[in-house]
């Protein structure tokens, strides 16, 4: 199997395009900083603001929202968050 150099990470766990190595705590944290950072929100209105203001991840090309999250997705806030996935193809949505 040829590998593209692309796939291949090692300070970040890639190898052969297979993420090894779970990210750290603190890379965890960074990652998600930008949305906890003003929380708890005070009300669904707030929530929804903040998550319009994320930045856009053009590396995202396909959603899975799974059954297992046990969580009710509005139509609202599903609409708010593929908005920040531009180059989004596929949506995977188990009720």
């Amino acid at each position: 199997m040829l590998v593209r150099p692309e796939y291949e990470d090692h300070k970040h766990g890639w190898r052969a395009g297979r993420q090894l190595l779970l990210p750290g705590r603190l890379a965890i944290e960074k990652a998600f900083h930008i949305i906890l950072e003003l929380g708890p929100y005070e009300n669904e209105e707030q929530y929804m603001e903040r998550v319009g203001q994320l930045p856009l991840v053009p590396a995202v090309t396909s959603v899975l929202l799974r059954q297992q999250t046990r969580r009710r997705w509005k139509p609202q806030m599903l609409a708010r968050l593929i908005s920040r996935f531009p180059k989004v193809q596929e949506l995977h949505y188990e009720p």
